[in-house]
């Protein structure tokens, strides 16, 4: 059951995070900006809006939900206070996925390259993983820190233990793994696919429970001779799943796709 729509940005959404207490959820789009959404009686109502300056491809929310970083197209985090929308600092190059731990004391980071690097809150180096071919597109840390999941390119999603070792691997799938995430009760994945699909499995056995087809594929052939932008609009009109996360304090999920809805 669909329980609303917003536009949440200028052209496509590329990721959505919710907040440690589930009453907000980030939206990160092409615009360049990072907004805060509250939940109110009929739909969210925006709360706040950072400026990242290059397209926001994802974000994390610290424990205390008084910071975030966001991830830009640029492969640079940027950290924000909050509260006042202050940028506090940058630093990183070339990354492509970001993830934090719900208490601290573990951040993960992905590169283009298929790499995942786990470091200690202070900055240290605790290991690196490899098991993906090409971007990382997600990494997220299950709510009870009992284990890592990344989702990329290769159409791969993998759920790791916190020592590195693969637990599940649910495909590879023929379409790209663009977004994903894991219940608050730790029990379901989801994860959205460049093709339009939204998958839903059991993170213990790793089986699908269910799957979802998203809008519509083009209704007109592309033209050999097409320019550039009539192509590209007809890319469009089939709809990817840019982006998706379970709200837990609303007992759903939400799917955004490429028009920013």
């Amino acid at each position: 059951k669909k329980l609303f729509e917003i536009r949440a940005h200028e052209g496509g959404v590329l990721c959505i995070v919710s907040f440690p207490n589930g009453k907000c959820f980030l939206t990160g789009g092409c615009d360049g900006y990072a907004k805060i959404w509250k939940f109110q009686s009929a739909k969210p109502s925006l709360f706040g809006c950072l400026n990242h300056g290059f397209a926001v491809t994802g974000a994390v929310v610290y424990p205390d939900a008084r910071q975030l970083l966001s991830l830009g197209l640029d492969g640079v985090a940027k950290v924000w206070r909050v509260e006042n929308e202050e940028f506090l600092c940058q630093g990183g190059a070339g990354l492509s996925a970001l993830g934090i731990s719900r208490f601290g004391g573990n951040i993960f980071t992905a590169s283009l390259e298929g790499s995942i690097e786990r470091f200690s809150d202070d900055g240290k180096q605790l290991s690196v993983w490899d098991g993906h071919v090409g971007p990382i597109n997600v990494i997220i840390v299950f709510p009870d820190e009992s284990r890592v999941l990344t989702a990329g390119e290769d159409g791969l999603t993998i759920v790791w233990s916190m020592s590195g070792t693969r637990h599940i691997k649910l495909g590879p799938f023929d379409s790209p793994v663009l977004c994903a995430d894991v219940s608050a009760c730790c029990q379901w994945i989801l994860t959205g696919f460049k093709d339009g699909t939204a998958r839903l499995f059991n993170a213990s056995s790793g089986s699908m429970h269910c799957s979802w087809q998203l809008g519509q594929k083009a209704t007109r052939a592309i033209s050999p001779n097409a320019t550039l932008e009539e192509a590209e609009k007809g890319q469009l009109e089939t709809h990817r799943v840019q982006a998706c996360c379970f709200i837990p304090a609303e007992s759903c999920f939400l799917l955004a796709g490429a028009f920013g809805m």
